[in-house]
């Protein structure tokens, strides 16, 4: 009898165990105990120290191992394989690989939101998918679009000066409906008229969602779909992914943050901003018209800010890899099969070995120059090789629509100090608290003070 009772019990533990921890093979499990790290409790790994980190200081964390083990480590998460690789020439074997494109195993909890879209798959499906999406992002279709990213920022910067006599304004308030009114029109053909509508449903539901998955992916115990959905964040979760649903599957959220991040970079640096506004006064003049084609093409110091700002604030901070085969580094123990490879974009563009001063914003980093002398995949806002993202062609014209449109317009102030804001780690960077500026009309003149741009 004792010794049936002690069967169950054992068989229980072992059901809990396999509910709360991911054990991975045998062979992954001593494969991987090769790699260098910090000595910590078999499987729990990270997860006792991200317990009791915020969730904005996460990075740090790893940041401070990769110091000590010279960017590359291990680091179990309940179960989780994940080795963290910091160094641009083993970033570059990953991401350039044809093998390595199954994406790491958090994003699996996007998959309640964007199940059977191109982020969360993999292999086959994905190749698939991606080969059908490709022709959407022809350079002729983007072009095509120019006019509907304009008409939309224009109607944005007008509400902007409309609304700067009461005081500083929150600028994802605009930005926000602006990108969702410009994917929802260039994707779908759906006016959706967010601008004009007091309802940000869509906008609080994505902020939350997103959150609520970096909750989840700090608390790994929630790994398990039932045991998410029993917590308060779990249970609003499936709410906004309802609302999520109702909307489409847009991605309008990188674009809109990196034009908050850059024009609130821009409002704490004057000098900057009117070099910005000399080079458009020296493309448009006193001439309001709208933005063509061969107008972005010459805006080559907009360029450079949009480059410094993704680089100083890349709005996907983190990169997953699951691997499908063993990967193999120069001079480092085989990483195995089924392992996680984590790569955060945020701590390599912090890197003072590839980045002088790595906190001041200076756009001159992306001269020829300095470009030329950098290793190509220490700087990768956008990832890179086969998985890179898809729309960063759309991404980058749609910012310097966005971005010169404002600048045309608007001068800019910034109200949120740097100090007061910290940045969560998310699928896409998130600041702590609205960022607020003054705006003022812009008088459509020459500069009071041309200076050479030095293009």
């Amino acid at each position: 009898m004792w010794l049936l009772c002690l069967l169950f019990v054992a068989v229980f533990v072992l059901f809990i165990l396999q509910q709360i921890f991911h054990i991975p093979p045998l062979r992954t499990i001593l494969k991987f105990a090769r790699l260098p790290g910090p000595v910590r409790i078999p499987f729990v790994g990270l997860a006792l120290e991200l317990l009791f980190v915020e969730p904005w200081d996460s990075l740090n964390l790893i940041n401070k191992y990769c110091k000590q083990y010279n960017d590359f480590f291990n680091a179990y998460v309940l179960g989780v394989p994940i080795a963290v690789l910091q160094d641009p020439d083993d970033i570059k074997v990953v991401l350039s690989s044809n093998y390595h494109i199954d994406k790491g195993v958090y994003y699996k909890f996007l998959e309640p939101w964007l199940a059977g879209g191109l982020i969360p798959s993999g292999g086959d499906k994905w190749r698939t998918r991606r080969r059908l999406l490709n022709p959407t992002f022809h350079n002729r279709i983007l072009e095509d679009n120019i006019g509907n990213f304009w008409k939309n920022t224009r109607f944005m910067t007008q509400c902007m000066l409309n609304n700067c006599a009461t005081g500083p304004i929150k600028l994802k308030d605009y930005l926000n409906p602006c990108a969702l009114d410009i994917i929802c029109e260039t994707a779908m053909g759906v006016c959706l008229n967010a601008q004009s509508s007091k309802n940000q449903d869509f906008t609080n539901a994505i902020q939350r969602y997103l959150e609520a998955l970096l909750f989840r992916v700090l608390n790994p115990y929630l790994k398990r779909e039932w045991m998410w959905k029993l917590t308060p964040h779990g249970r609003r979760s499936t709410e906004d992914i309802k609302t999520l649903h109702n909307y489409g599957r847009n991605g309008h959220d990188t674009s809109s943050g990196t034009s908050v991040y850059a024009l609130w970079i821009l409002g704490h640096h004057p000098e900057i901003q009117e070099k910005v506004y000399e080079e458009l006064y020296e493309i448009f003049g006193e001439d309001d018209r709208e933005v063509m084609m061969e107008d972005l093409q010459k805006m080559i110091y907009l360029e450079k800010i949009i480059k410094e700002t993704l680089r100083i604030l890349p709005i996907v901070p983190v990169i997953m890899r699951q691997l499908s085969q063993d990967l193999h580094l120069a001079g480092k123990p085989s990483i195995p099969a089924g392992a996680n490879v984590l790569i955060s974009p945020f701590l390599l563009h912090r890197n003072d070995k590839y980045y002088p001063n790595p906190d001041t914003f200076d756009p001159e980093r992306f001269g020829r120059e300095e470009c030329a002398t950098r290793h190509p995949f220490a700087y990768i806002p956008f990832s890179a090789g086969p998985r890179s993202c898809i729309g960063q062609k759309f991404a980058m014209l749609q910012l310097k629509v966005i971005l010169s449109t404002v600048l045309r317009f608007c001068k800019i102030t910034s109200i949120t100090k740097y100090e007061e804001v910290k940045f969560i780690p998310a699928v896409v960077l998130h600041s702590t608290v609205p960022i607020e500026v003054r705006v003022e009309p812009r008088l459509t003149e020459r500069p009071k003070t041309p200076q050479s741009l030095g293009l």
